[in-house]
């Protein structure tokens, strides 16, 4: 197994790591961070366009009763439908009604109680039908003699319809209603002005069907995510429209009784996000590698600062561990834990020259004893010597009293025992002696 055996290395390689793991996280948070940021201003965006697009409808509505109550205030009108005079009516409102239908207001419609089509602009000969099954608005603008607005099924398509009754004697026989389209015009209206793709899917009460859309026939959302839309459930997920990255938001569309009666759906082009997203993520990146690069530079300078004085001290130690006492200690002036360690080697030093001098001292005393012990030796050989002739001198001088003590001696036993043998010999020439003589 491969292992980094010097400080400077180790110390890269710690720091290096260290810093690129906190890289790591914090980059892998500010992503996250990032996305979940755009995330958020994305679906507040795509709320805030729906909110616009329904504001746009409920604009739309304020319009057609704004043209409502300004027909209803004609009074050639009111006197044309008192008299039951539907061609007076088309007289005045024929080239009006080419005019609205530029302005994306088609419909232009006269009820009497209860709901009853008196009279249609665009369709003079389609009259005398009753409404009221469809048209709760009408119904309820002839009964309370108000106005209303809002956005209901008409008799071919859905529509946003302001209405203003037109008041006869504190009654309303008659209903003004304009009538706005949910067709192509306003869809296209909305999307150049809000800048987001939308289409309108109405309920018939069967199924679903797709009104006007911005994007041609392509399914965006699901059959699925519109039900659950108008249901009540709002729908937003990301999607692709024409091969880019999209925002998809599904909503209510509802009438003036807050009911829904359509969905709206709106698909927002999110490049931009992307490509700033792309862009966040590349500086992100490119920031983490000059950390990096930096923290690397770095650790390399302070682990060549860290590692040059310990070489230093490294080399002053071995030369002191083979006895060479006379090195400088590099580094002792320094503040930092290599300043310590110079410091303590440099104990270690003055033990070493201590310790060397101490013992050529012992060994200095040690020769000086050793002298001194020798002059002693001989000192006590030389008067051992001298105690050793004397005792010699004197022992060969008792030895010669002896010697001649021992002749004179020899000499007294020599003459006695001449004179025993003479007196032996005399002895021999008496004749014995009895003992009774003896007594």
């Amino acid at each position: 197994m491969f292992k980094l055996r010097s400080i400077a290395p180790r110390l890269i390689l710690a720091i290096s790591l260290t810093v690129a793991a906190a890289c790591g996280i914090l980059g892998t948070f500010s992503i996250l961070q990032q996305r979940s940021l755009t995330r958020l201003a994305l679906d507040q965006q795509l709320k805030l366009q729906y909110d616009s697009v329904v504001a746009a409808i409920d604009y739309e509505g304020r319009a057609t009763l704004a043209v409502s109550a300004a027909i209803a205030g004609l009074p050639p009108v009111a006197d044309a439908i008192a008299k039951g005079d539907r061609a007076a009516l088309e007289t005045l409102l024929g080239d009006s009604q080419k005019a609205l239908a530029q302005l994306g207001m088609p419909f232009i419609t006269f009820q009497v109680p209860p709901a009853v089509v008196f009279y249609r602009v665009a369709f003079p000969q389609s009259y005398g039908y009753d409404v009221s099954g469809r048209r709760k608005t009408v119904v309820e603008a002839i009964k309370t003699g108000k106005q209303i607005v809002g956005v209901e099924p008409g008799k071919e398509d859905l529509a946003i319809f302001g209405m203003t009754p037109i008041m006869r004697d504190g009654k309303s026989p008659t209903n003004v209603d304009i009538g706005a389209g949910f067709g192509k015009e306003f869809v296209d209206r909305a999307k150049q002005r809000f800048g987001v793709y939308l289409a309108v899917h109405f309920f018939d009460g069967t199924q679903f069907r797709r009104l006007s859309s911005t994007f041609g026939d392509v399914e965006v959302a699901t059959p699925q995510e519109v039900k659950s839309a108008y249901e009540g459930a709002a729908q937003q997920r990301d999607t692709t429209l024409q091969g880019h990255p999209a925002a998809l938001y599904v909503g209510q569309i509802r009438n003036y009784a807050g009911q829904p009666v359509a969905v709206l759906e709106i698909i927002k082009d999110t490049t931009a996000y992307e490509v700033a997203a792309s862009r966040a993520q590349t500086t992100l990146l490119v920031a983490t590698l000059a950390i990096l690069a930096c923290a690397a530079l770095l650790a390399f300078l302070l682990g060549r600062g860290m590692s040059r004085p310990l070489a230093a001290i490294t080399a002053v130690m071995n030369r002191l561990s083979s006895g060479d006492t006379s090195v400088a200690i590099p580094g002792g002036e320094r503040k930092d834990e290599v300043g310590t360690m110079a410091l303590a080697v440099d104990v270690f030093r003055r033990n070493m020259v201590e310790t060397r001098d101490l013992r050529e001292q012992q060994e200095t005393s040690k020769r000086a004893g050793e002298i001194e012990k020798q002059a002693l030796q001989r000192q006590m050989a030389d008067r051992f010597e001298a105690d050793v002739k004397s005792v010699v001198a004197q022992v060969s001088q008792a030895t010669r009293e002896m010697q001649r003590v021992a002749g004179e001696i020899t000499a007294s036993v020599t003459g006695t025992s001449q004179r025993a043998a003479a007196a032996a010999a005399a002895s021999e020439e008496r004749p014995p002696l009895h003992r009774g003589n003896l007594l």
